[in-house]
């Protein structure tokens, strides 16, 4: 028996979650979708030797597949019917062949299902639930295929996107898969054509099985097979890399952050008390170890060597022997400066390691036990840049904004050249890494000194440019004058690093994201110039001037989703007159259900965490108040609760635009937003309630301008 498998769509409705890389290699656990597959084709007795691979997009990734390929050079043009072809072409004699996309995860029963079954041509087909844009079937009494095409959306049967064809099939198929005229078509347009002459059988399956064509597939699939469980430790979590990289991974997976001071939920361990520290990694068990925490600064390794040692390579020594003990993955952060800086070319993965400087001899020693560490990954960064909160360490971009803001001159190297990378997009990288093995480095292609970083900080944050210097001289001492990684690794493994000009403008946005004032902060924090609770009470206010005046006089009170919605609710009722009733109350006050990337545990936590107050609800009209919608996840699951109460009428009303884009500078996890999937103007009818009212976006941008000029509220347009 043959397989093929076809992977050479781009995947377009994944958007930035691929990262510029073909599905296939979405992870699913510790292995991707196409190790898994090919993984399981074995174990049912199909050897490498007998799996054809059709690529496309980003084929040279897939280069190193043990298999047979097949490239389908019109992947841009072409849909599968195309590729199907030019793989079963080249395996015409093949007694049968078992056919599976390759965005698809499923159990080895579905597989071992439709390779047992006696019939020789046969679709694998499940009962009931049917994913968004499936491929339906019709099958008659005696368990033949009828018809079968995404035209049978309402059908009760689901196409599972895995046949089985017989040798004479695969003849007869090819010259038809490779026509011009079904070029553009998906596999089951001409095959639906030839169903009735060629006996396809139907096999249902009762196996789990999910094609990831969306972000939500993804996540569907992650839940469905149990691959959300990982758990991540990070070290020197509230360092400025540690802390982004918790933000970041914490959307998918469950992380703890330590650190030698621990505060909020980061958890204070004490570095130098090793028994502590084991003690505390075999009572939580992480699989994965990301070991951040390091004296980086040169001049501190050098002024105490010692101290450096003990921090930099005797804890990263003793966190390895734990790992090896344990079974956990380590996950180690280097840097460029274990290169000297003396060569004109690209410094590659496993080029001769020679620093400079002591801080660059310790990442070396550092870097030499990891590597004696099985399974072990090794992430070299370059300098970092960019943004968590107030907390974080003054770093060359910030004092360059705060002296240029106070019109102070800036004096700036014009020697050393580096290649500065944002933090987000080390976090983003090091999770697209996670279970990827030796070393990979990252970096920006653009080269700048301090003087030209400056410039472009003075021009992205609209900064007086004249008040920078250049300071002609040699780089501080040890410090190595230009490397330059080579990213080919990375690239291949599609990580996306922006260049310095294009990151400061990301972070620029991150800084003066309206959600800070909009739902990150506390009511009681001061930003801009205004306290946040009493910002939100006043929108809520103005919102009330743009609302049908009969929602109004219909209500008998205002109730908001806790707790977002509150200052913003006592707002509205102020200025319609109508009670103030907090009718939802919320148990969990310290969790955020936004930064949750998935749509199935948000829900959950709602469900658990929103507790409603029945007789305040029952019988009742209500104005349902929250700061915003993205995903339409909360206040649907707070809508049917509403319901669920026996409440009355049901208005919805948001104190701010209605949201149509994915954020893009990653303070939200990418996921898609509501209006990708309904029409604006439907929005009540999705929530099933009376009515869905917004801030026109005219006037929010208008109040929000009182404040300052300058804001990031990019996902409302």
């Amino acid at each position: 028996m043959y397989a093929v498998i076809l992977a050479a769509g781009q995947g377009l409705r994944l958007g930035r979650l691929l990262a510029d890389k073909p599905r296939c290699l979405l992870h699913i656990g510790g292995e991707t979708i196409l190790d898994r597959q090919m993984r399981l084709l074995r174990e049912i007795g199909i050897p490498e030797e007998n799996i054809v691979l059709v690529t496309g997009y980003k084929a040279e990734m897939l280069r190193s597949i043990k298999c047979r390929q097949v490239y389908n050079s019109e992947y841009r043009q072409t849909d599968n019917a195309y590729s199907l072809g030019l793989a079963l072409d080249t395996i015409k004699c093949a007694d049968s062949v078992l056919v599976l996309d390759g965005d698809l995860i499923f159990e080895k029963e579905a597989l071992a299902d439709i390779a047992g079954a006696e019939e020789t041509n046969c679709f694998l087909l499940k009962r009931g639930y049917l994913q968004s844009g499936s491929t339906g079937a019709r099958v008659d009494r005696n368990g033949r295929i009828l018809e079968i095409g995404k035209h049978l959306s309402n059908s009760e049967i689901n196409y599972a996107c895995i046949m089985k064809l017989s040798g004479k099939a695969v003849m007869d198929l090819v010259p038809e898969l490779l026509a011009d005229s079904n070029k553009k078509y998906w596999y089951t347009v001409p095959i639906n054509r030839r169903v009735s002459q060629m006996d396809f059988a139907a096999k249902f399956t009762t196996a789990k099985i999910v094609g990831v064509n969306t972000e939500q597939d993804y996540i569907q699939a992650k839940e469905m097979f149990s691959v959300l469980t990982d758990k991540i430790l990070v070290t020197g979590a509230m360092g400025f890399l540690g802390k982004k990289l918790c933000a970041v991974l914490e959307r998918d997976y469950e992380v703890t952050g330590v650190s030698r001071h621990g505060q909020g939920k980061v958890q204070a361990l004490d570095t130098g008390d090793f028994g502590q520290v084991e003690a505390f990694i075999k009572l939580n068990r992480p699989d994965i170890i990301i070991h951040t925490a390091a004296i980086a600064d040169p001049e501190e390794c050098d002024r105490d060597r010692e101290k450096a040692y003990s921090v930099n390579v005797s804890f990263t020594q003793k966190l390895c022997e734990v790992c090896a003990s344990e079974n956990i993955k380590m996950i180690f952060i280097s840097t460029d400066y274990v290169f000297d800086g003396d060569s004109n070319e690209e410094y590659r993965e496993n080029d001769r390691r020679d620093p400079k400087n002591y801080y660059g001899k310790t990442k070396v020693m550092a870097e030499d036990i990891v590597r004696g560490l099985a399974g072990s990954l090794i992430v070299r960064i370059p300098i970092i840049y960019g943004y968590n909160d107030k907390t974080d360490k003054q770093t060359f971009v910030t004092k360059t904004i705060e002296r240029l803001a106070a019109n102070e001159t800036v004096e700036a190297d014009d020697v050393q050249v580096r290649y500065p990378v944002l933090i987000d997009e080390v976090a983003i990288a090091v999770g697209q890494l996670l279970h990827e093995e030796g070393t990979v480095q990252l970096s920006s292609r653009e080269g700048v000194t301090k003087y030209r970083w400056a410039q472009y900080i003075a021009e992205v944050f609209d900064l007086n440019k004249d008040l920078i210097r250049p300071k002609a001289e040699n780089p501080k001492t040890g410090r190595p004058a230009h490397v330059k990684m080579n990213t080919d690794t990375a690239d291949v493994k599609g990580v996306v690093i922006h260049n310095v000009k294009d990151g400061l403008r990301i972070m620029r946005k991150q800084m003066n994201c309206i959600f800070r004032l909009i739902y990150k902060s506390d009511a009681v924090d001061k930003l801009y110039g205004v306290t946040v609770g009493n910002f939100r009470y006043a929108m809520g206010q103005l919102i009330a001037k743009t609302i049908d005046s009969k929602i109004g006089e219909d209500a008998d009170c205002v109730i908001p989703v806790p707790n977002s919605g509150l200052y913003y609710a006592m707002g509205l009722a102020d200025a319609l007159g109508k009670p103030y009733v907090q009718a939802l109350v919320k148990t969990a006050p310290s969790t955020r259900s936004f930064n949750m990337a998935s749509t199935a545990s948000r829900e959950r936590y709602i469900k658990s965490k929103i507790v409603p107050i029945v007789e305040m609800i029952k019988g009742k009209n209500i104005i349902l108040v929250d700061e915003a919608i993205f995903t339409g996840t909360t206040l649907r699951m707070v809508s049917d609760i509403m319901k669920a109460c026996g409440a009355g009428d049901i208005h919805i009303c948001v104190p701010t635009p209605i949201c149509f884009s994915r954020c893009q500078q990653y303070i939200q996890p990418y996921r898609p937003v509501l209006t990708e999937q309904v029409d604006a103007l439907k929005t009540a009818e999705y929530f099933g309630v009376e009515s869905v009212s917004y801030m026109p976006c005219e006037l929010f941008v208008r109040s929000i301008q009182n404040i300052q000029d300058y804001f990031c509220y990019d996902c409302f347009r």
